[in-house]
């Protein structure tokens, strides 16, 4: 069977499409509208008989939907989302166009050297990684208004440290002090940003806890140490399977807590450092549910693991990774064998 390479270059307003046949002979470069029809229409008219078509896009904001639209709506059995970090021959290239980018990605679709990205089939679960996201975002714009009011504050001669910056017991004596009127408003403001934003958290938290109940492997990661519903929920949406790592090595690299070692003709050239690539989130989730079961006042694994790491390495930083990487491999482990958590196993 022939075979033809489509590479698309999506854009919010107009995609386009190259492809070429296996010699790299180019037999398609046109540019559409960015729409459902549109783009369902050209790839359906783009595979004949007798021939495979095969498409590779960049991950980025539409990819999901153009891989939605190009496995449920045409033929075609195979979308090749490539990491663009990992594709310099296109992101470093100083004369960037969308057709020449389209052409690239056909032709590293032909040549076999794409960076695949995993993406789900399930609905639910590309439901459930959009929710996450938009808990993290609503989140992180909390945190953004805190250090705002204490930044007005700081303005009208206020130096509150504490949580209690933010108490609304203590807002009418705190907006009071405030002399300068416009600061004394400005901040009032900032108050009820805040009060908005923790409502909108809330309703996220809420959103994902009945939608949690699809998986009753959140359940199980919540027993464990520092592990709560969001951070639970979090590692669901982004790792999607388990069976995606065939060892716990490679997801520590995904989670950026993998490490590189360089050498030539079997010397070391440089000490074994971090790999930057990977998912910051799960990095960041790994640490936060570490920091959250080394303040626990009980007994648990991963504060033994610590202390442990500790006494042999004699390198704080070094003992925190160590147990941020055994509480990734805990909950990878509980969800490819679908058990619960068991404390002792530490």
């Amino acid at each position: 069977m022939k075979t033809l390479y489509c590479g698309i270059d999506a854009g919010s307003s107009h995609c386009h499409v190259a492809m070429m046949d296996r010699d790299g002979k180019l037999k398609v470069d046109v540019e559409i509208p960015t729409s459902e029809l549109q783009l369902a229409a050209l790839l359906e008219s783009l595979q004949k008989k007798g021939e495979s078509v095969r498409v590779h896009l960049e991950a980025a904001e539409l990819a999901q939907w153009i891989r939605g639209i190009v496995m449920e709506r045409t033929n075609i059995d195979e979308v090749v989302v490539s990491d663009p970090k990992e594709m310099s021959w296109i992101a470093k290239d100083p004369h960037k166009k969308d057709s020449l980018d389209a052409r690239k990605l056909a032709e590293l679709l032909r040549i076999n050297r794409t960076h695949p990205v995993y993406y789900s089939d399930d609905k639910k679960m590309q439901s459930l990684k959009k929710q996450v996201q938009y808990q993290e975002s609503i989140s992180a714009e909390k945190a953004r208004i805190k250090n705002k009011i204490k930044a007005s504050l700081r303005t009208g001669g206020l130096i509150i440290k504490t949580s209690g910056a933010y108490s609304k017991r203590r807002r009418p004596d705190i907006l009071e002090s405030i002399e300068d009127q416009m600061v004394r408003e400005s901040t009032e403001d900032l108050y009820e940003l805040l009060d908005t934003t923790g409502y909108l958290c809330q309703k996220a938290e809420k959103r994902l806890r009945k939608m949690a109940t699809n998986w009753p492997i959140i359940e199980y990661f919540m027993e464990v140490p520092g592990v709560g519903l969001i951070m639970a929920c979090r590692f669901v949406a982004y790792i999607q399977t388990p069976w995606r790592f065939a060892t716990k090595e490679k997801l520590w690299s995904y989670c950026k807590l993998g490490l590189i070692m360089r050498n030539s003709d079997g010397k070391l050239l440089s000490s074994p450092r971090l790999d930057k690539q990977g998912n910051g989130t799960l990095k960041d989730l790994s640490r936060k549910v570490f920091e959250s079961a080394r303040r626990r006042k009980d007994d648990n694994a991963f504060k033994r693991a610590y202390y442990r790491y500790l006494k042999t390495t004699h390198n704080e930083m070094h003992a925190r990774l160590s147990v941020q990487r055994k509480i990734l491999t805990t909950l990878w482990t509980m969800w490819r064998k679908n058990e619960r958590y068991d404390d002792r196993r530490g």
